[in-house]
């Protein structure tokens, strides 16, 4: 026995929460056969926008084949501040997974409406780009499968390499001509995270700005500028 289902999008608007996904069109294919099931998805829409703020366009594709998944998709568009690509892998879905991931995401001061859905305070100047890529894997053996998100990662194993890169950013009350260089080597072992950082990080400020601290702020120097 067996079961097939296809969906064809010619034009769609979907809207949820603030977020609007505009010109939306793609293709949805489910198969079911001798219990093997594989789902793919192409999906995009020409108009993303947060809060009536337009960024871009949005594109997403899904793979599911019997034991393992693929993910990859890409959102937003530099010239209007906010970008983001994503590649996700996953594999032996029913013992042990074992997952690939790669991310790169930039925004800047433009995207106000990204950052308040981030539950961070824009900048007023600049930007903040953001890279991520690394394998592990999801669970131990003999994990429930309905442990929630915080028992997978709890019980799991990531290694990857983190990327922060800060141009000219001011940030209100903090810091002005702000410029940041990190890279850092980072590991999730059994709910332990810990991050190496390279020699060579490096963090500069053109002008910093005394916090509302009260009396507290006495420490910084008349002339902060430098």
């Amino acid at each position: 026995a067996g079961v097939s289902a296809h969906l064809a999008i010619a034009r769609g608007n979907l809207d949820l929460r603030g977020a609007e996904l505009g010109g939306l069109q793609g293709t949805v294919d489910l198969r079911r056969r001798d219990s093997k099931v594989t789902f793919v998805a192409d999906l995009r829409g020409s108009r993303l926008a947060f809060d009536g703020t337009e960024v871009g366009a949005a594109a997403v594709r899904a793979d599911y084949a019997g034991k393992a998944v693929t993910l990859d998709g890409s959102l937003g568009d530099v010239a209007r501040g906010v970008s983001l690509r994503f590649s996700a892998r996953a594999a032996d879905l029913a013992a042990v997974p074992a997952v690939t991931l790669d991310v790169e995401a930039r925004a800047g001061a433009e995207a106000a409406a990204v950052w308040r859905l981030l539950g961070v305070q824009a900048p007023e100047a600049g930007s903040v780009s953001f890279g991520l890529s690394g394998h592990g894997k999801l669970a131990a053996p003999g994990l429930p499968r309905w442990a929630g998100i915080a028992g997978l990662l709890s019980a799991g194993e990531f290694d990857g390499d983190v990327k922060l890169k800060a141009q000219d950013v001011t940030l209100r009350e903090i810091a002005s001509g702000l410029d940041a260089n990190v890279a850092a080597h980072l590991a999730l072992h059994h709910g332990e995270a810990v991050a190496t950082l390279p020699a060579d990080a490096s963090l500069a400020a053109r002008e910093l700005r005394a916090p509302r601290l009260g009396g507290r702020a006495g420490f910084l120097p008349p002339d902060r500028s430098g």
